[in-house]
């Protein structure tokens, strides 16, 4: 009798996975995207907005296209006050060595931010690898960083301003302007989640592929002997992948790839290695095993994956600025 319920929930395990590897649809423009959060240390004691500056496009002296800088009616906002357009010209109009603003390129969405209580302001739209950030104050006085390369798929970054002498920009200034305050990326966080990411996935692995190593009726001490072994050796690789990498946009296919790789490994390895109740090895029904535990916790993987980078790096982010003035 159990050993019909248990063939019967593998038929069932595997069918829900057939049927749900089927209606997956793919879209263009699936998958994270990179951003950068900046906190603001030390504001300016007065309103100010901020954005990105980055380098190499329309308008650079290499440039064959002629690029006229300004603040074009498409940025304009009909609740913009004189205050408001006055910000918006002067990073419009900010361009120093190829280094012009986001907002500049026509980038509206997630690019420039009005001031705000906490100080702090995601970009999220297809950000630069490296980067400068450019404070621009009611009063027209402008804080350019030095220049910052991301190191984390999604990058926090702090600027700290205090002691910082602003300038006063003038339209068509073309020199050197010497970067205010200390910019630095925070990357402990990132390291911290990926050791969590790490030690979950791994703990997830043995669980998921244990319970179906008991529903598949070898659960037996030879066999997980065996199966804690090579669970072990190949989630090494993966998670020092992962360790090494984080997590980015094309992680999941790359994690996708190495399940594929684990998958044939395991199943030459446990086509001959676990044993049956009857003492023999069944190399189909270990093989359906290998299958469906790697495709489990492959699913059950990435959506750790994604709880850990989007929910967990969100909490530790926040109670690690909110600690920063």
């Amino acid at each position: 009798m159990m050993k019909n319920i248990r063939h019967y929930l593998c038929f069932v395990l595997i069918l829900m996975l057939v049927i749900q590897c089927l209606s997956i649809v793919v879209m263009a423009d699936t998958g994270p995207k990179p951003s950068i959060e900046v906190k603001i240390l030390n504001p300016p004691n007065e309103a100010y907005y901020i954005d990105l500056l980055e380098q190499g496009f329309a308008g650079d002296s290499d440039s064959e296209d002629s690029y006229e800088h300004g603040l074009p009616a498409s940025m304009e906002d009909e609740e913009d006050t004189e205050q408001d357009r006055k910000i918006k010209n002067i990073l419009c109009s900010y361009y120093v060595d190829g280094w012009g603003a986001r907002l500049d390129r026509g980038i509206v969405d997630s690019v420039f931010h009005p001031s705000n209580k906490g100080h702090r302001y995601v970009f999220d739209y297809s950000v630069p690898l490296t980067f400068k950030v450019i404070v621009v104050t009611a009063s027209g006085k402008v804080f350019v960083s030095d220049v910052i390369e991301r190191e984390e798929f999604n990058a926090v970054v702090t600027w700290d301003l205090g002691g910082a002498a602003p300038f006063v920009w003038q339209e068509g200034q073309n020199s050197d302007i010497s970067a205010a305050g200390e910019i630095k990326e925070v990357r402990i966080l990132g390291i911290l989640s990926r050791i969590l990411q790490v030690c979950l996935c791994y703990l997830i692995t043995l669980l998921v592929e244990g319970i179906c190593l008991l529903l598949f009726g070898l659960a037996s001490a030879r066999n997980i002997k065996y199966f804690i072994l090579i669970n072990t050796v190949t989630q090494v690789i993966v998670q020092w992948t992962a360790f090494h990498y984080g997590m980015n946009g094309w992680y999941p296919y790359v994690l996708l790839f190495y399940e594929i790789f684990i998958f044939i490994i395991e199943a030459v390895y446990y086509a001959k290695r676990l044993y049956a109740k009857d003492g023999k090895p069944h190399p189909l029904r270990n093989i359906v095993y290998a299958f469906t535990a790697n495709v489990l916790s492959y699913v059950l993987g990435v959506c750790v994956l994604f709880y850990i980078n989007f929910v967990m790096v969100e909490i530790m982010v926040d109670a690690y600025l909110g600690k920063l003035l």
